[in-house]
């Protein structure tokens, strides 16, 4: 993974020195649960997880004005590329997840050359899937993932890369 810049953003490999702005929002009752994990309890146990993206190496840190808000990556699951991102709550609504998930749908398509990218969203994150909408992906249809060991019922929605190279996005 290499870094990338937008107009307002960096995107760069997740750091141990994140932790305090993770913290921030990894604590908020309002950014796990949307994303699939509880809230954290203790700054250790952010730590713990910022090793794990690390080991992983499939999760940037979304910076704005030098501050690390939110992570962005890709990851593997039943051999599909799905995205993923969270976001501190005191930036949503400011465009910068759309900013964001253009320039890595971008890289994984130009640089990274892979034919599908998928997303899922819980049925009652609107949020999500305004965005989701916005970036152009195609719903797929719903389906049931087990999050915190219970069924969880998802939209799952994808992009193919033919459409990305035809300039069939609107975003384009």
């Amino acid at each position: 993974m290499r870094p990338i810049k937008t107009k307002r953003l960096l995107l760069r490999k997740i750091d141990r020195e994140d932790v305090k702005d993770m913290f921030e929002y990894a604590v908020d009752p309002e950014v796990g649960p949307k994303a699939g994990w509880l809230p954290h309890k203790s700054i250790e146990e952010t730590k713990r997880v910022i090793e794990g993206m690390i080991i992983s190496n499939e999760v940037y840190s979304i910076v704005y004005r030098d501050k690390m808000i939110g992570t962005i990556g890709v990851h593997t699951k039943n051999d599909k590329k799905y995205l993923g991102y969270v976001l501190n709550r005191n930036y949503w609504r400011q465009g910068i997840m759309t900013e964001a998930c253009k320039a890595v749908i971008t890289y994984l398509f130009r640089e990274l050359n892979i034919d599908v990218l998928y997303i899922s969203h819980f049925i009652d994150n609107y949020k999500s899937e305004g965005l989701i909408k916005k970036l152009d992906f195609e719903l797929v249809g719903p389906k049931t993932d087990i999050v915190n060991g219970e069924p969880k019922q998802v939209l799952e929605y994808k992009i193919e890369r033919y459409r990305f190279e035809r300039k069939m996005l609107t975003w384009q």
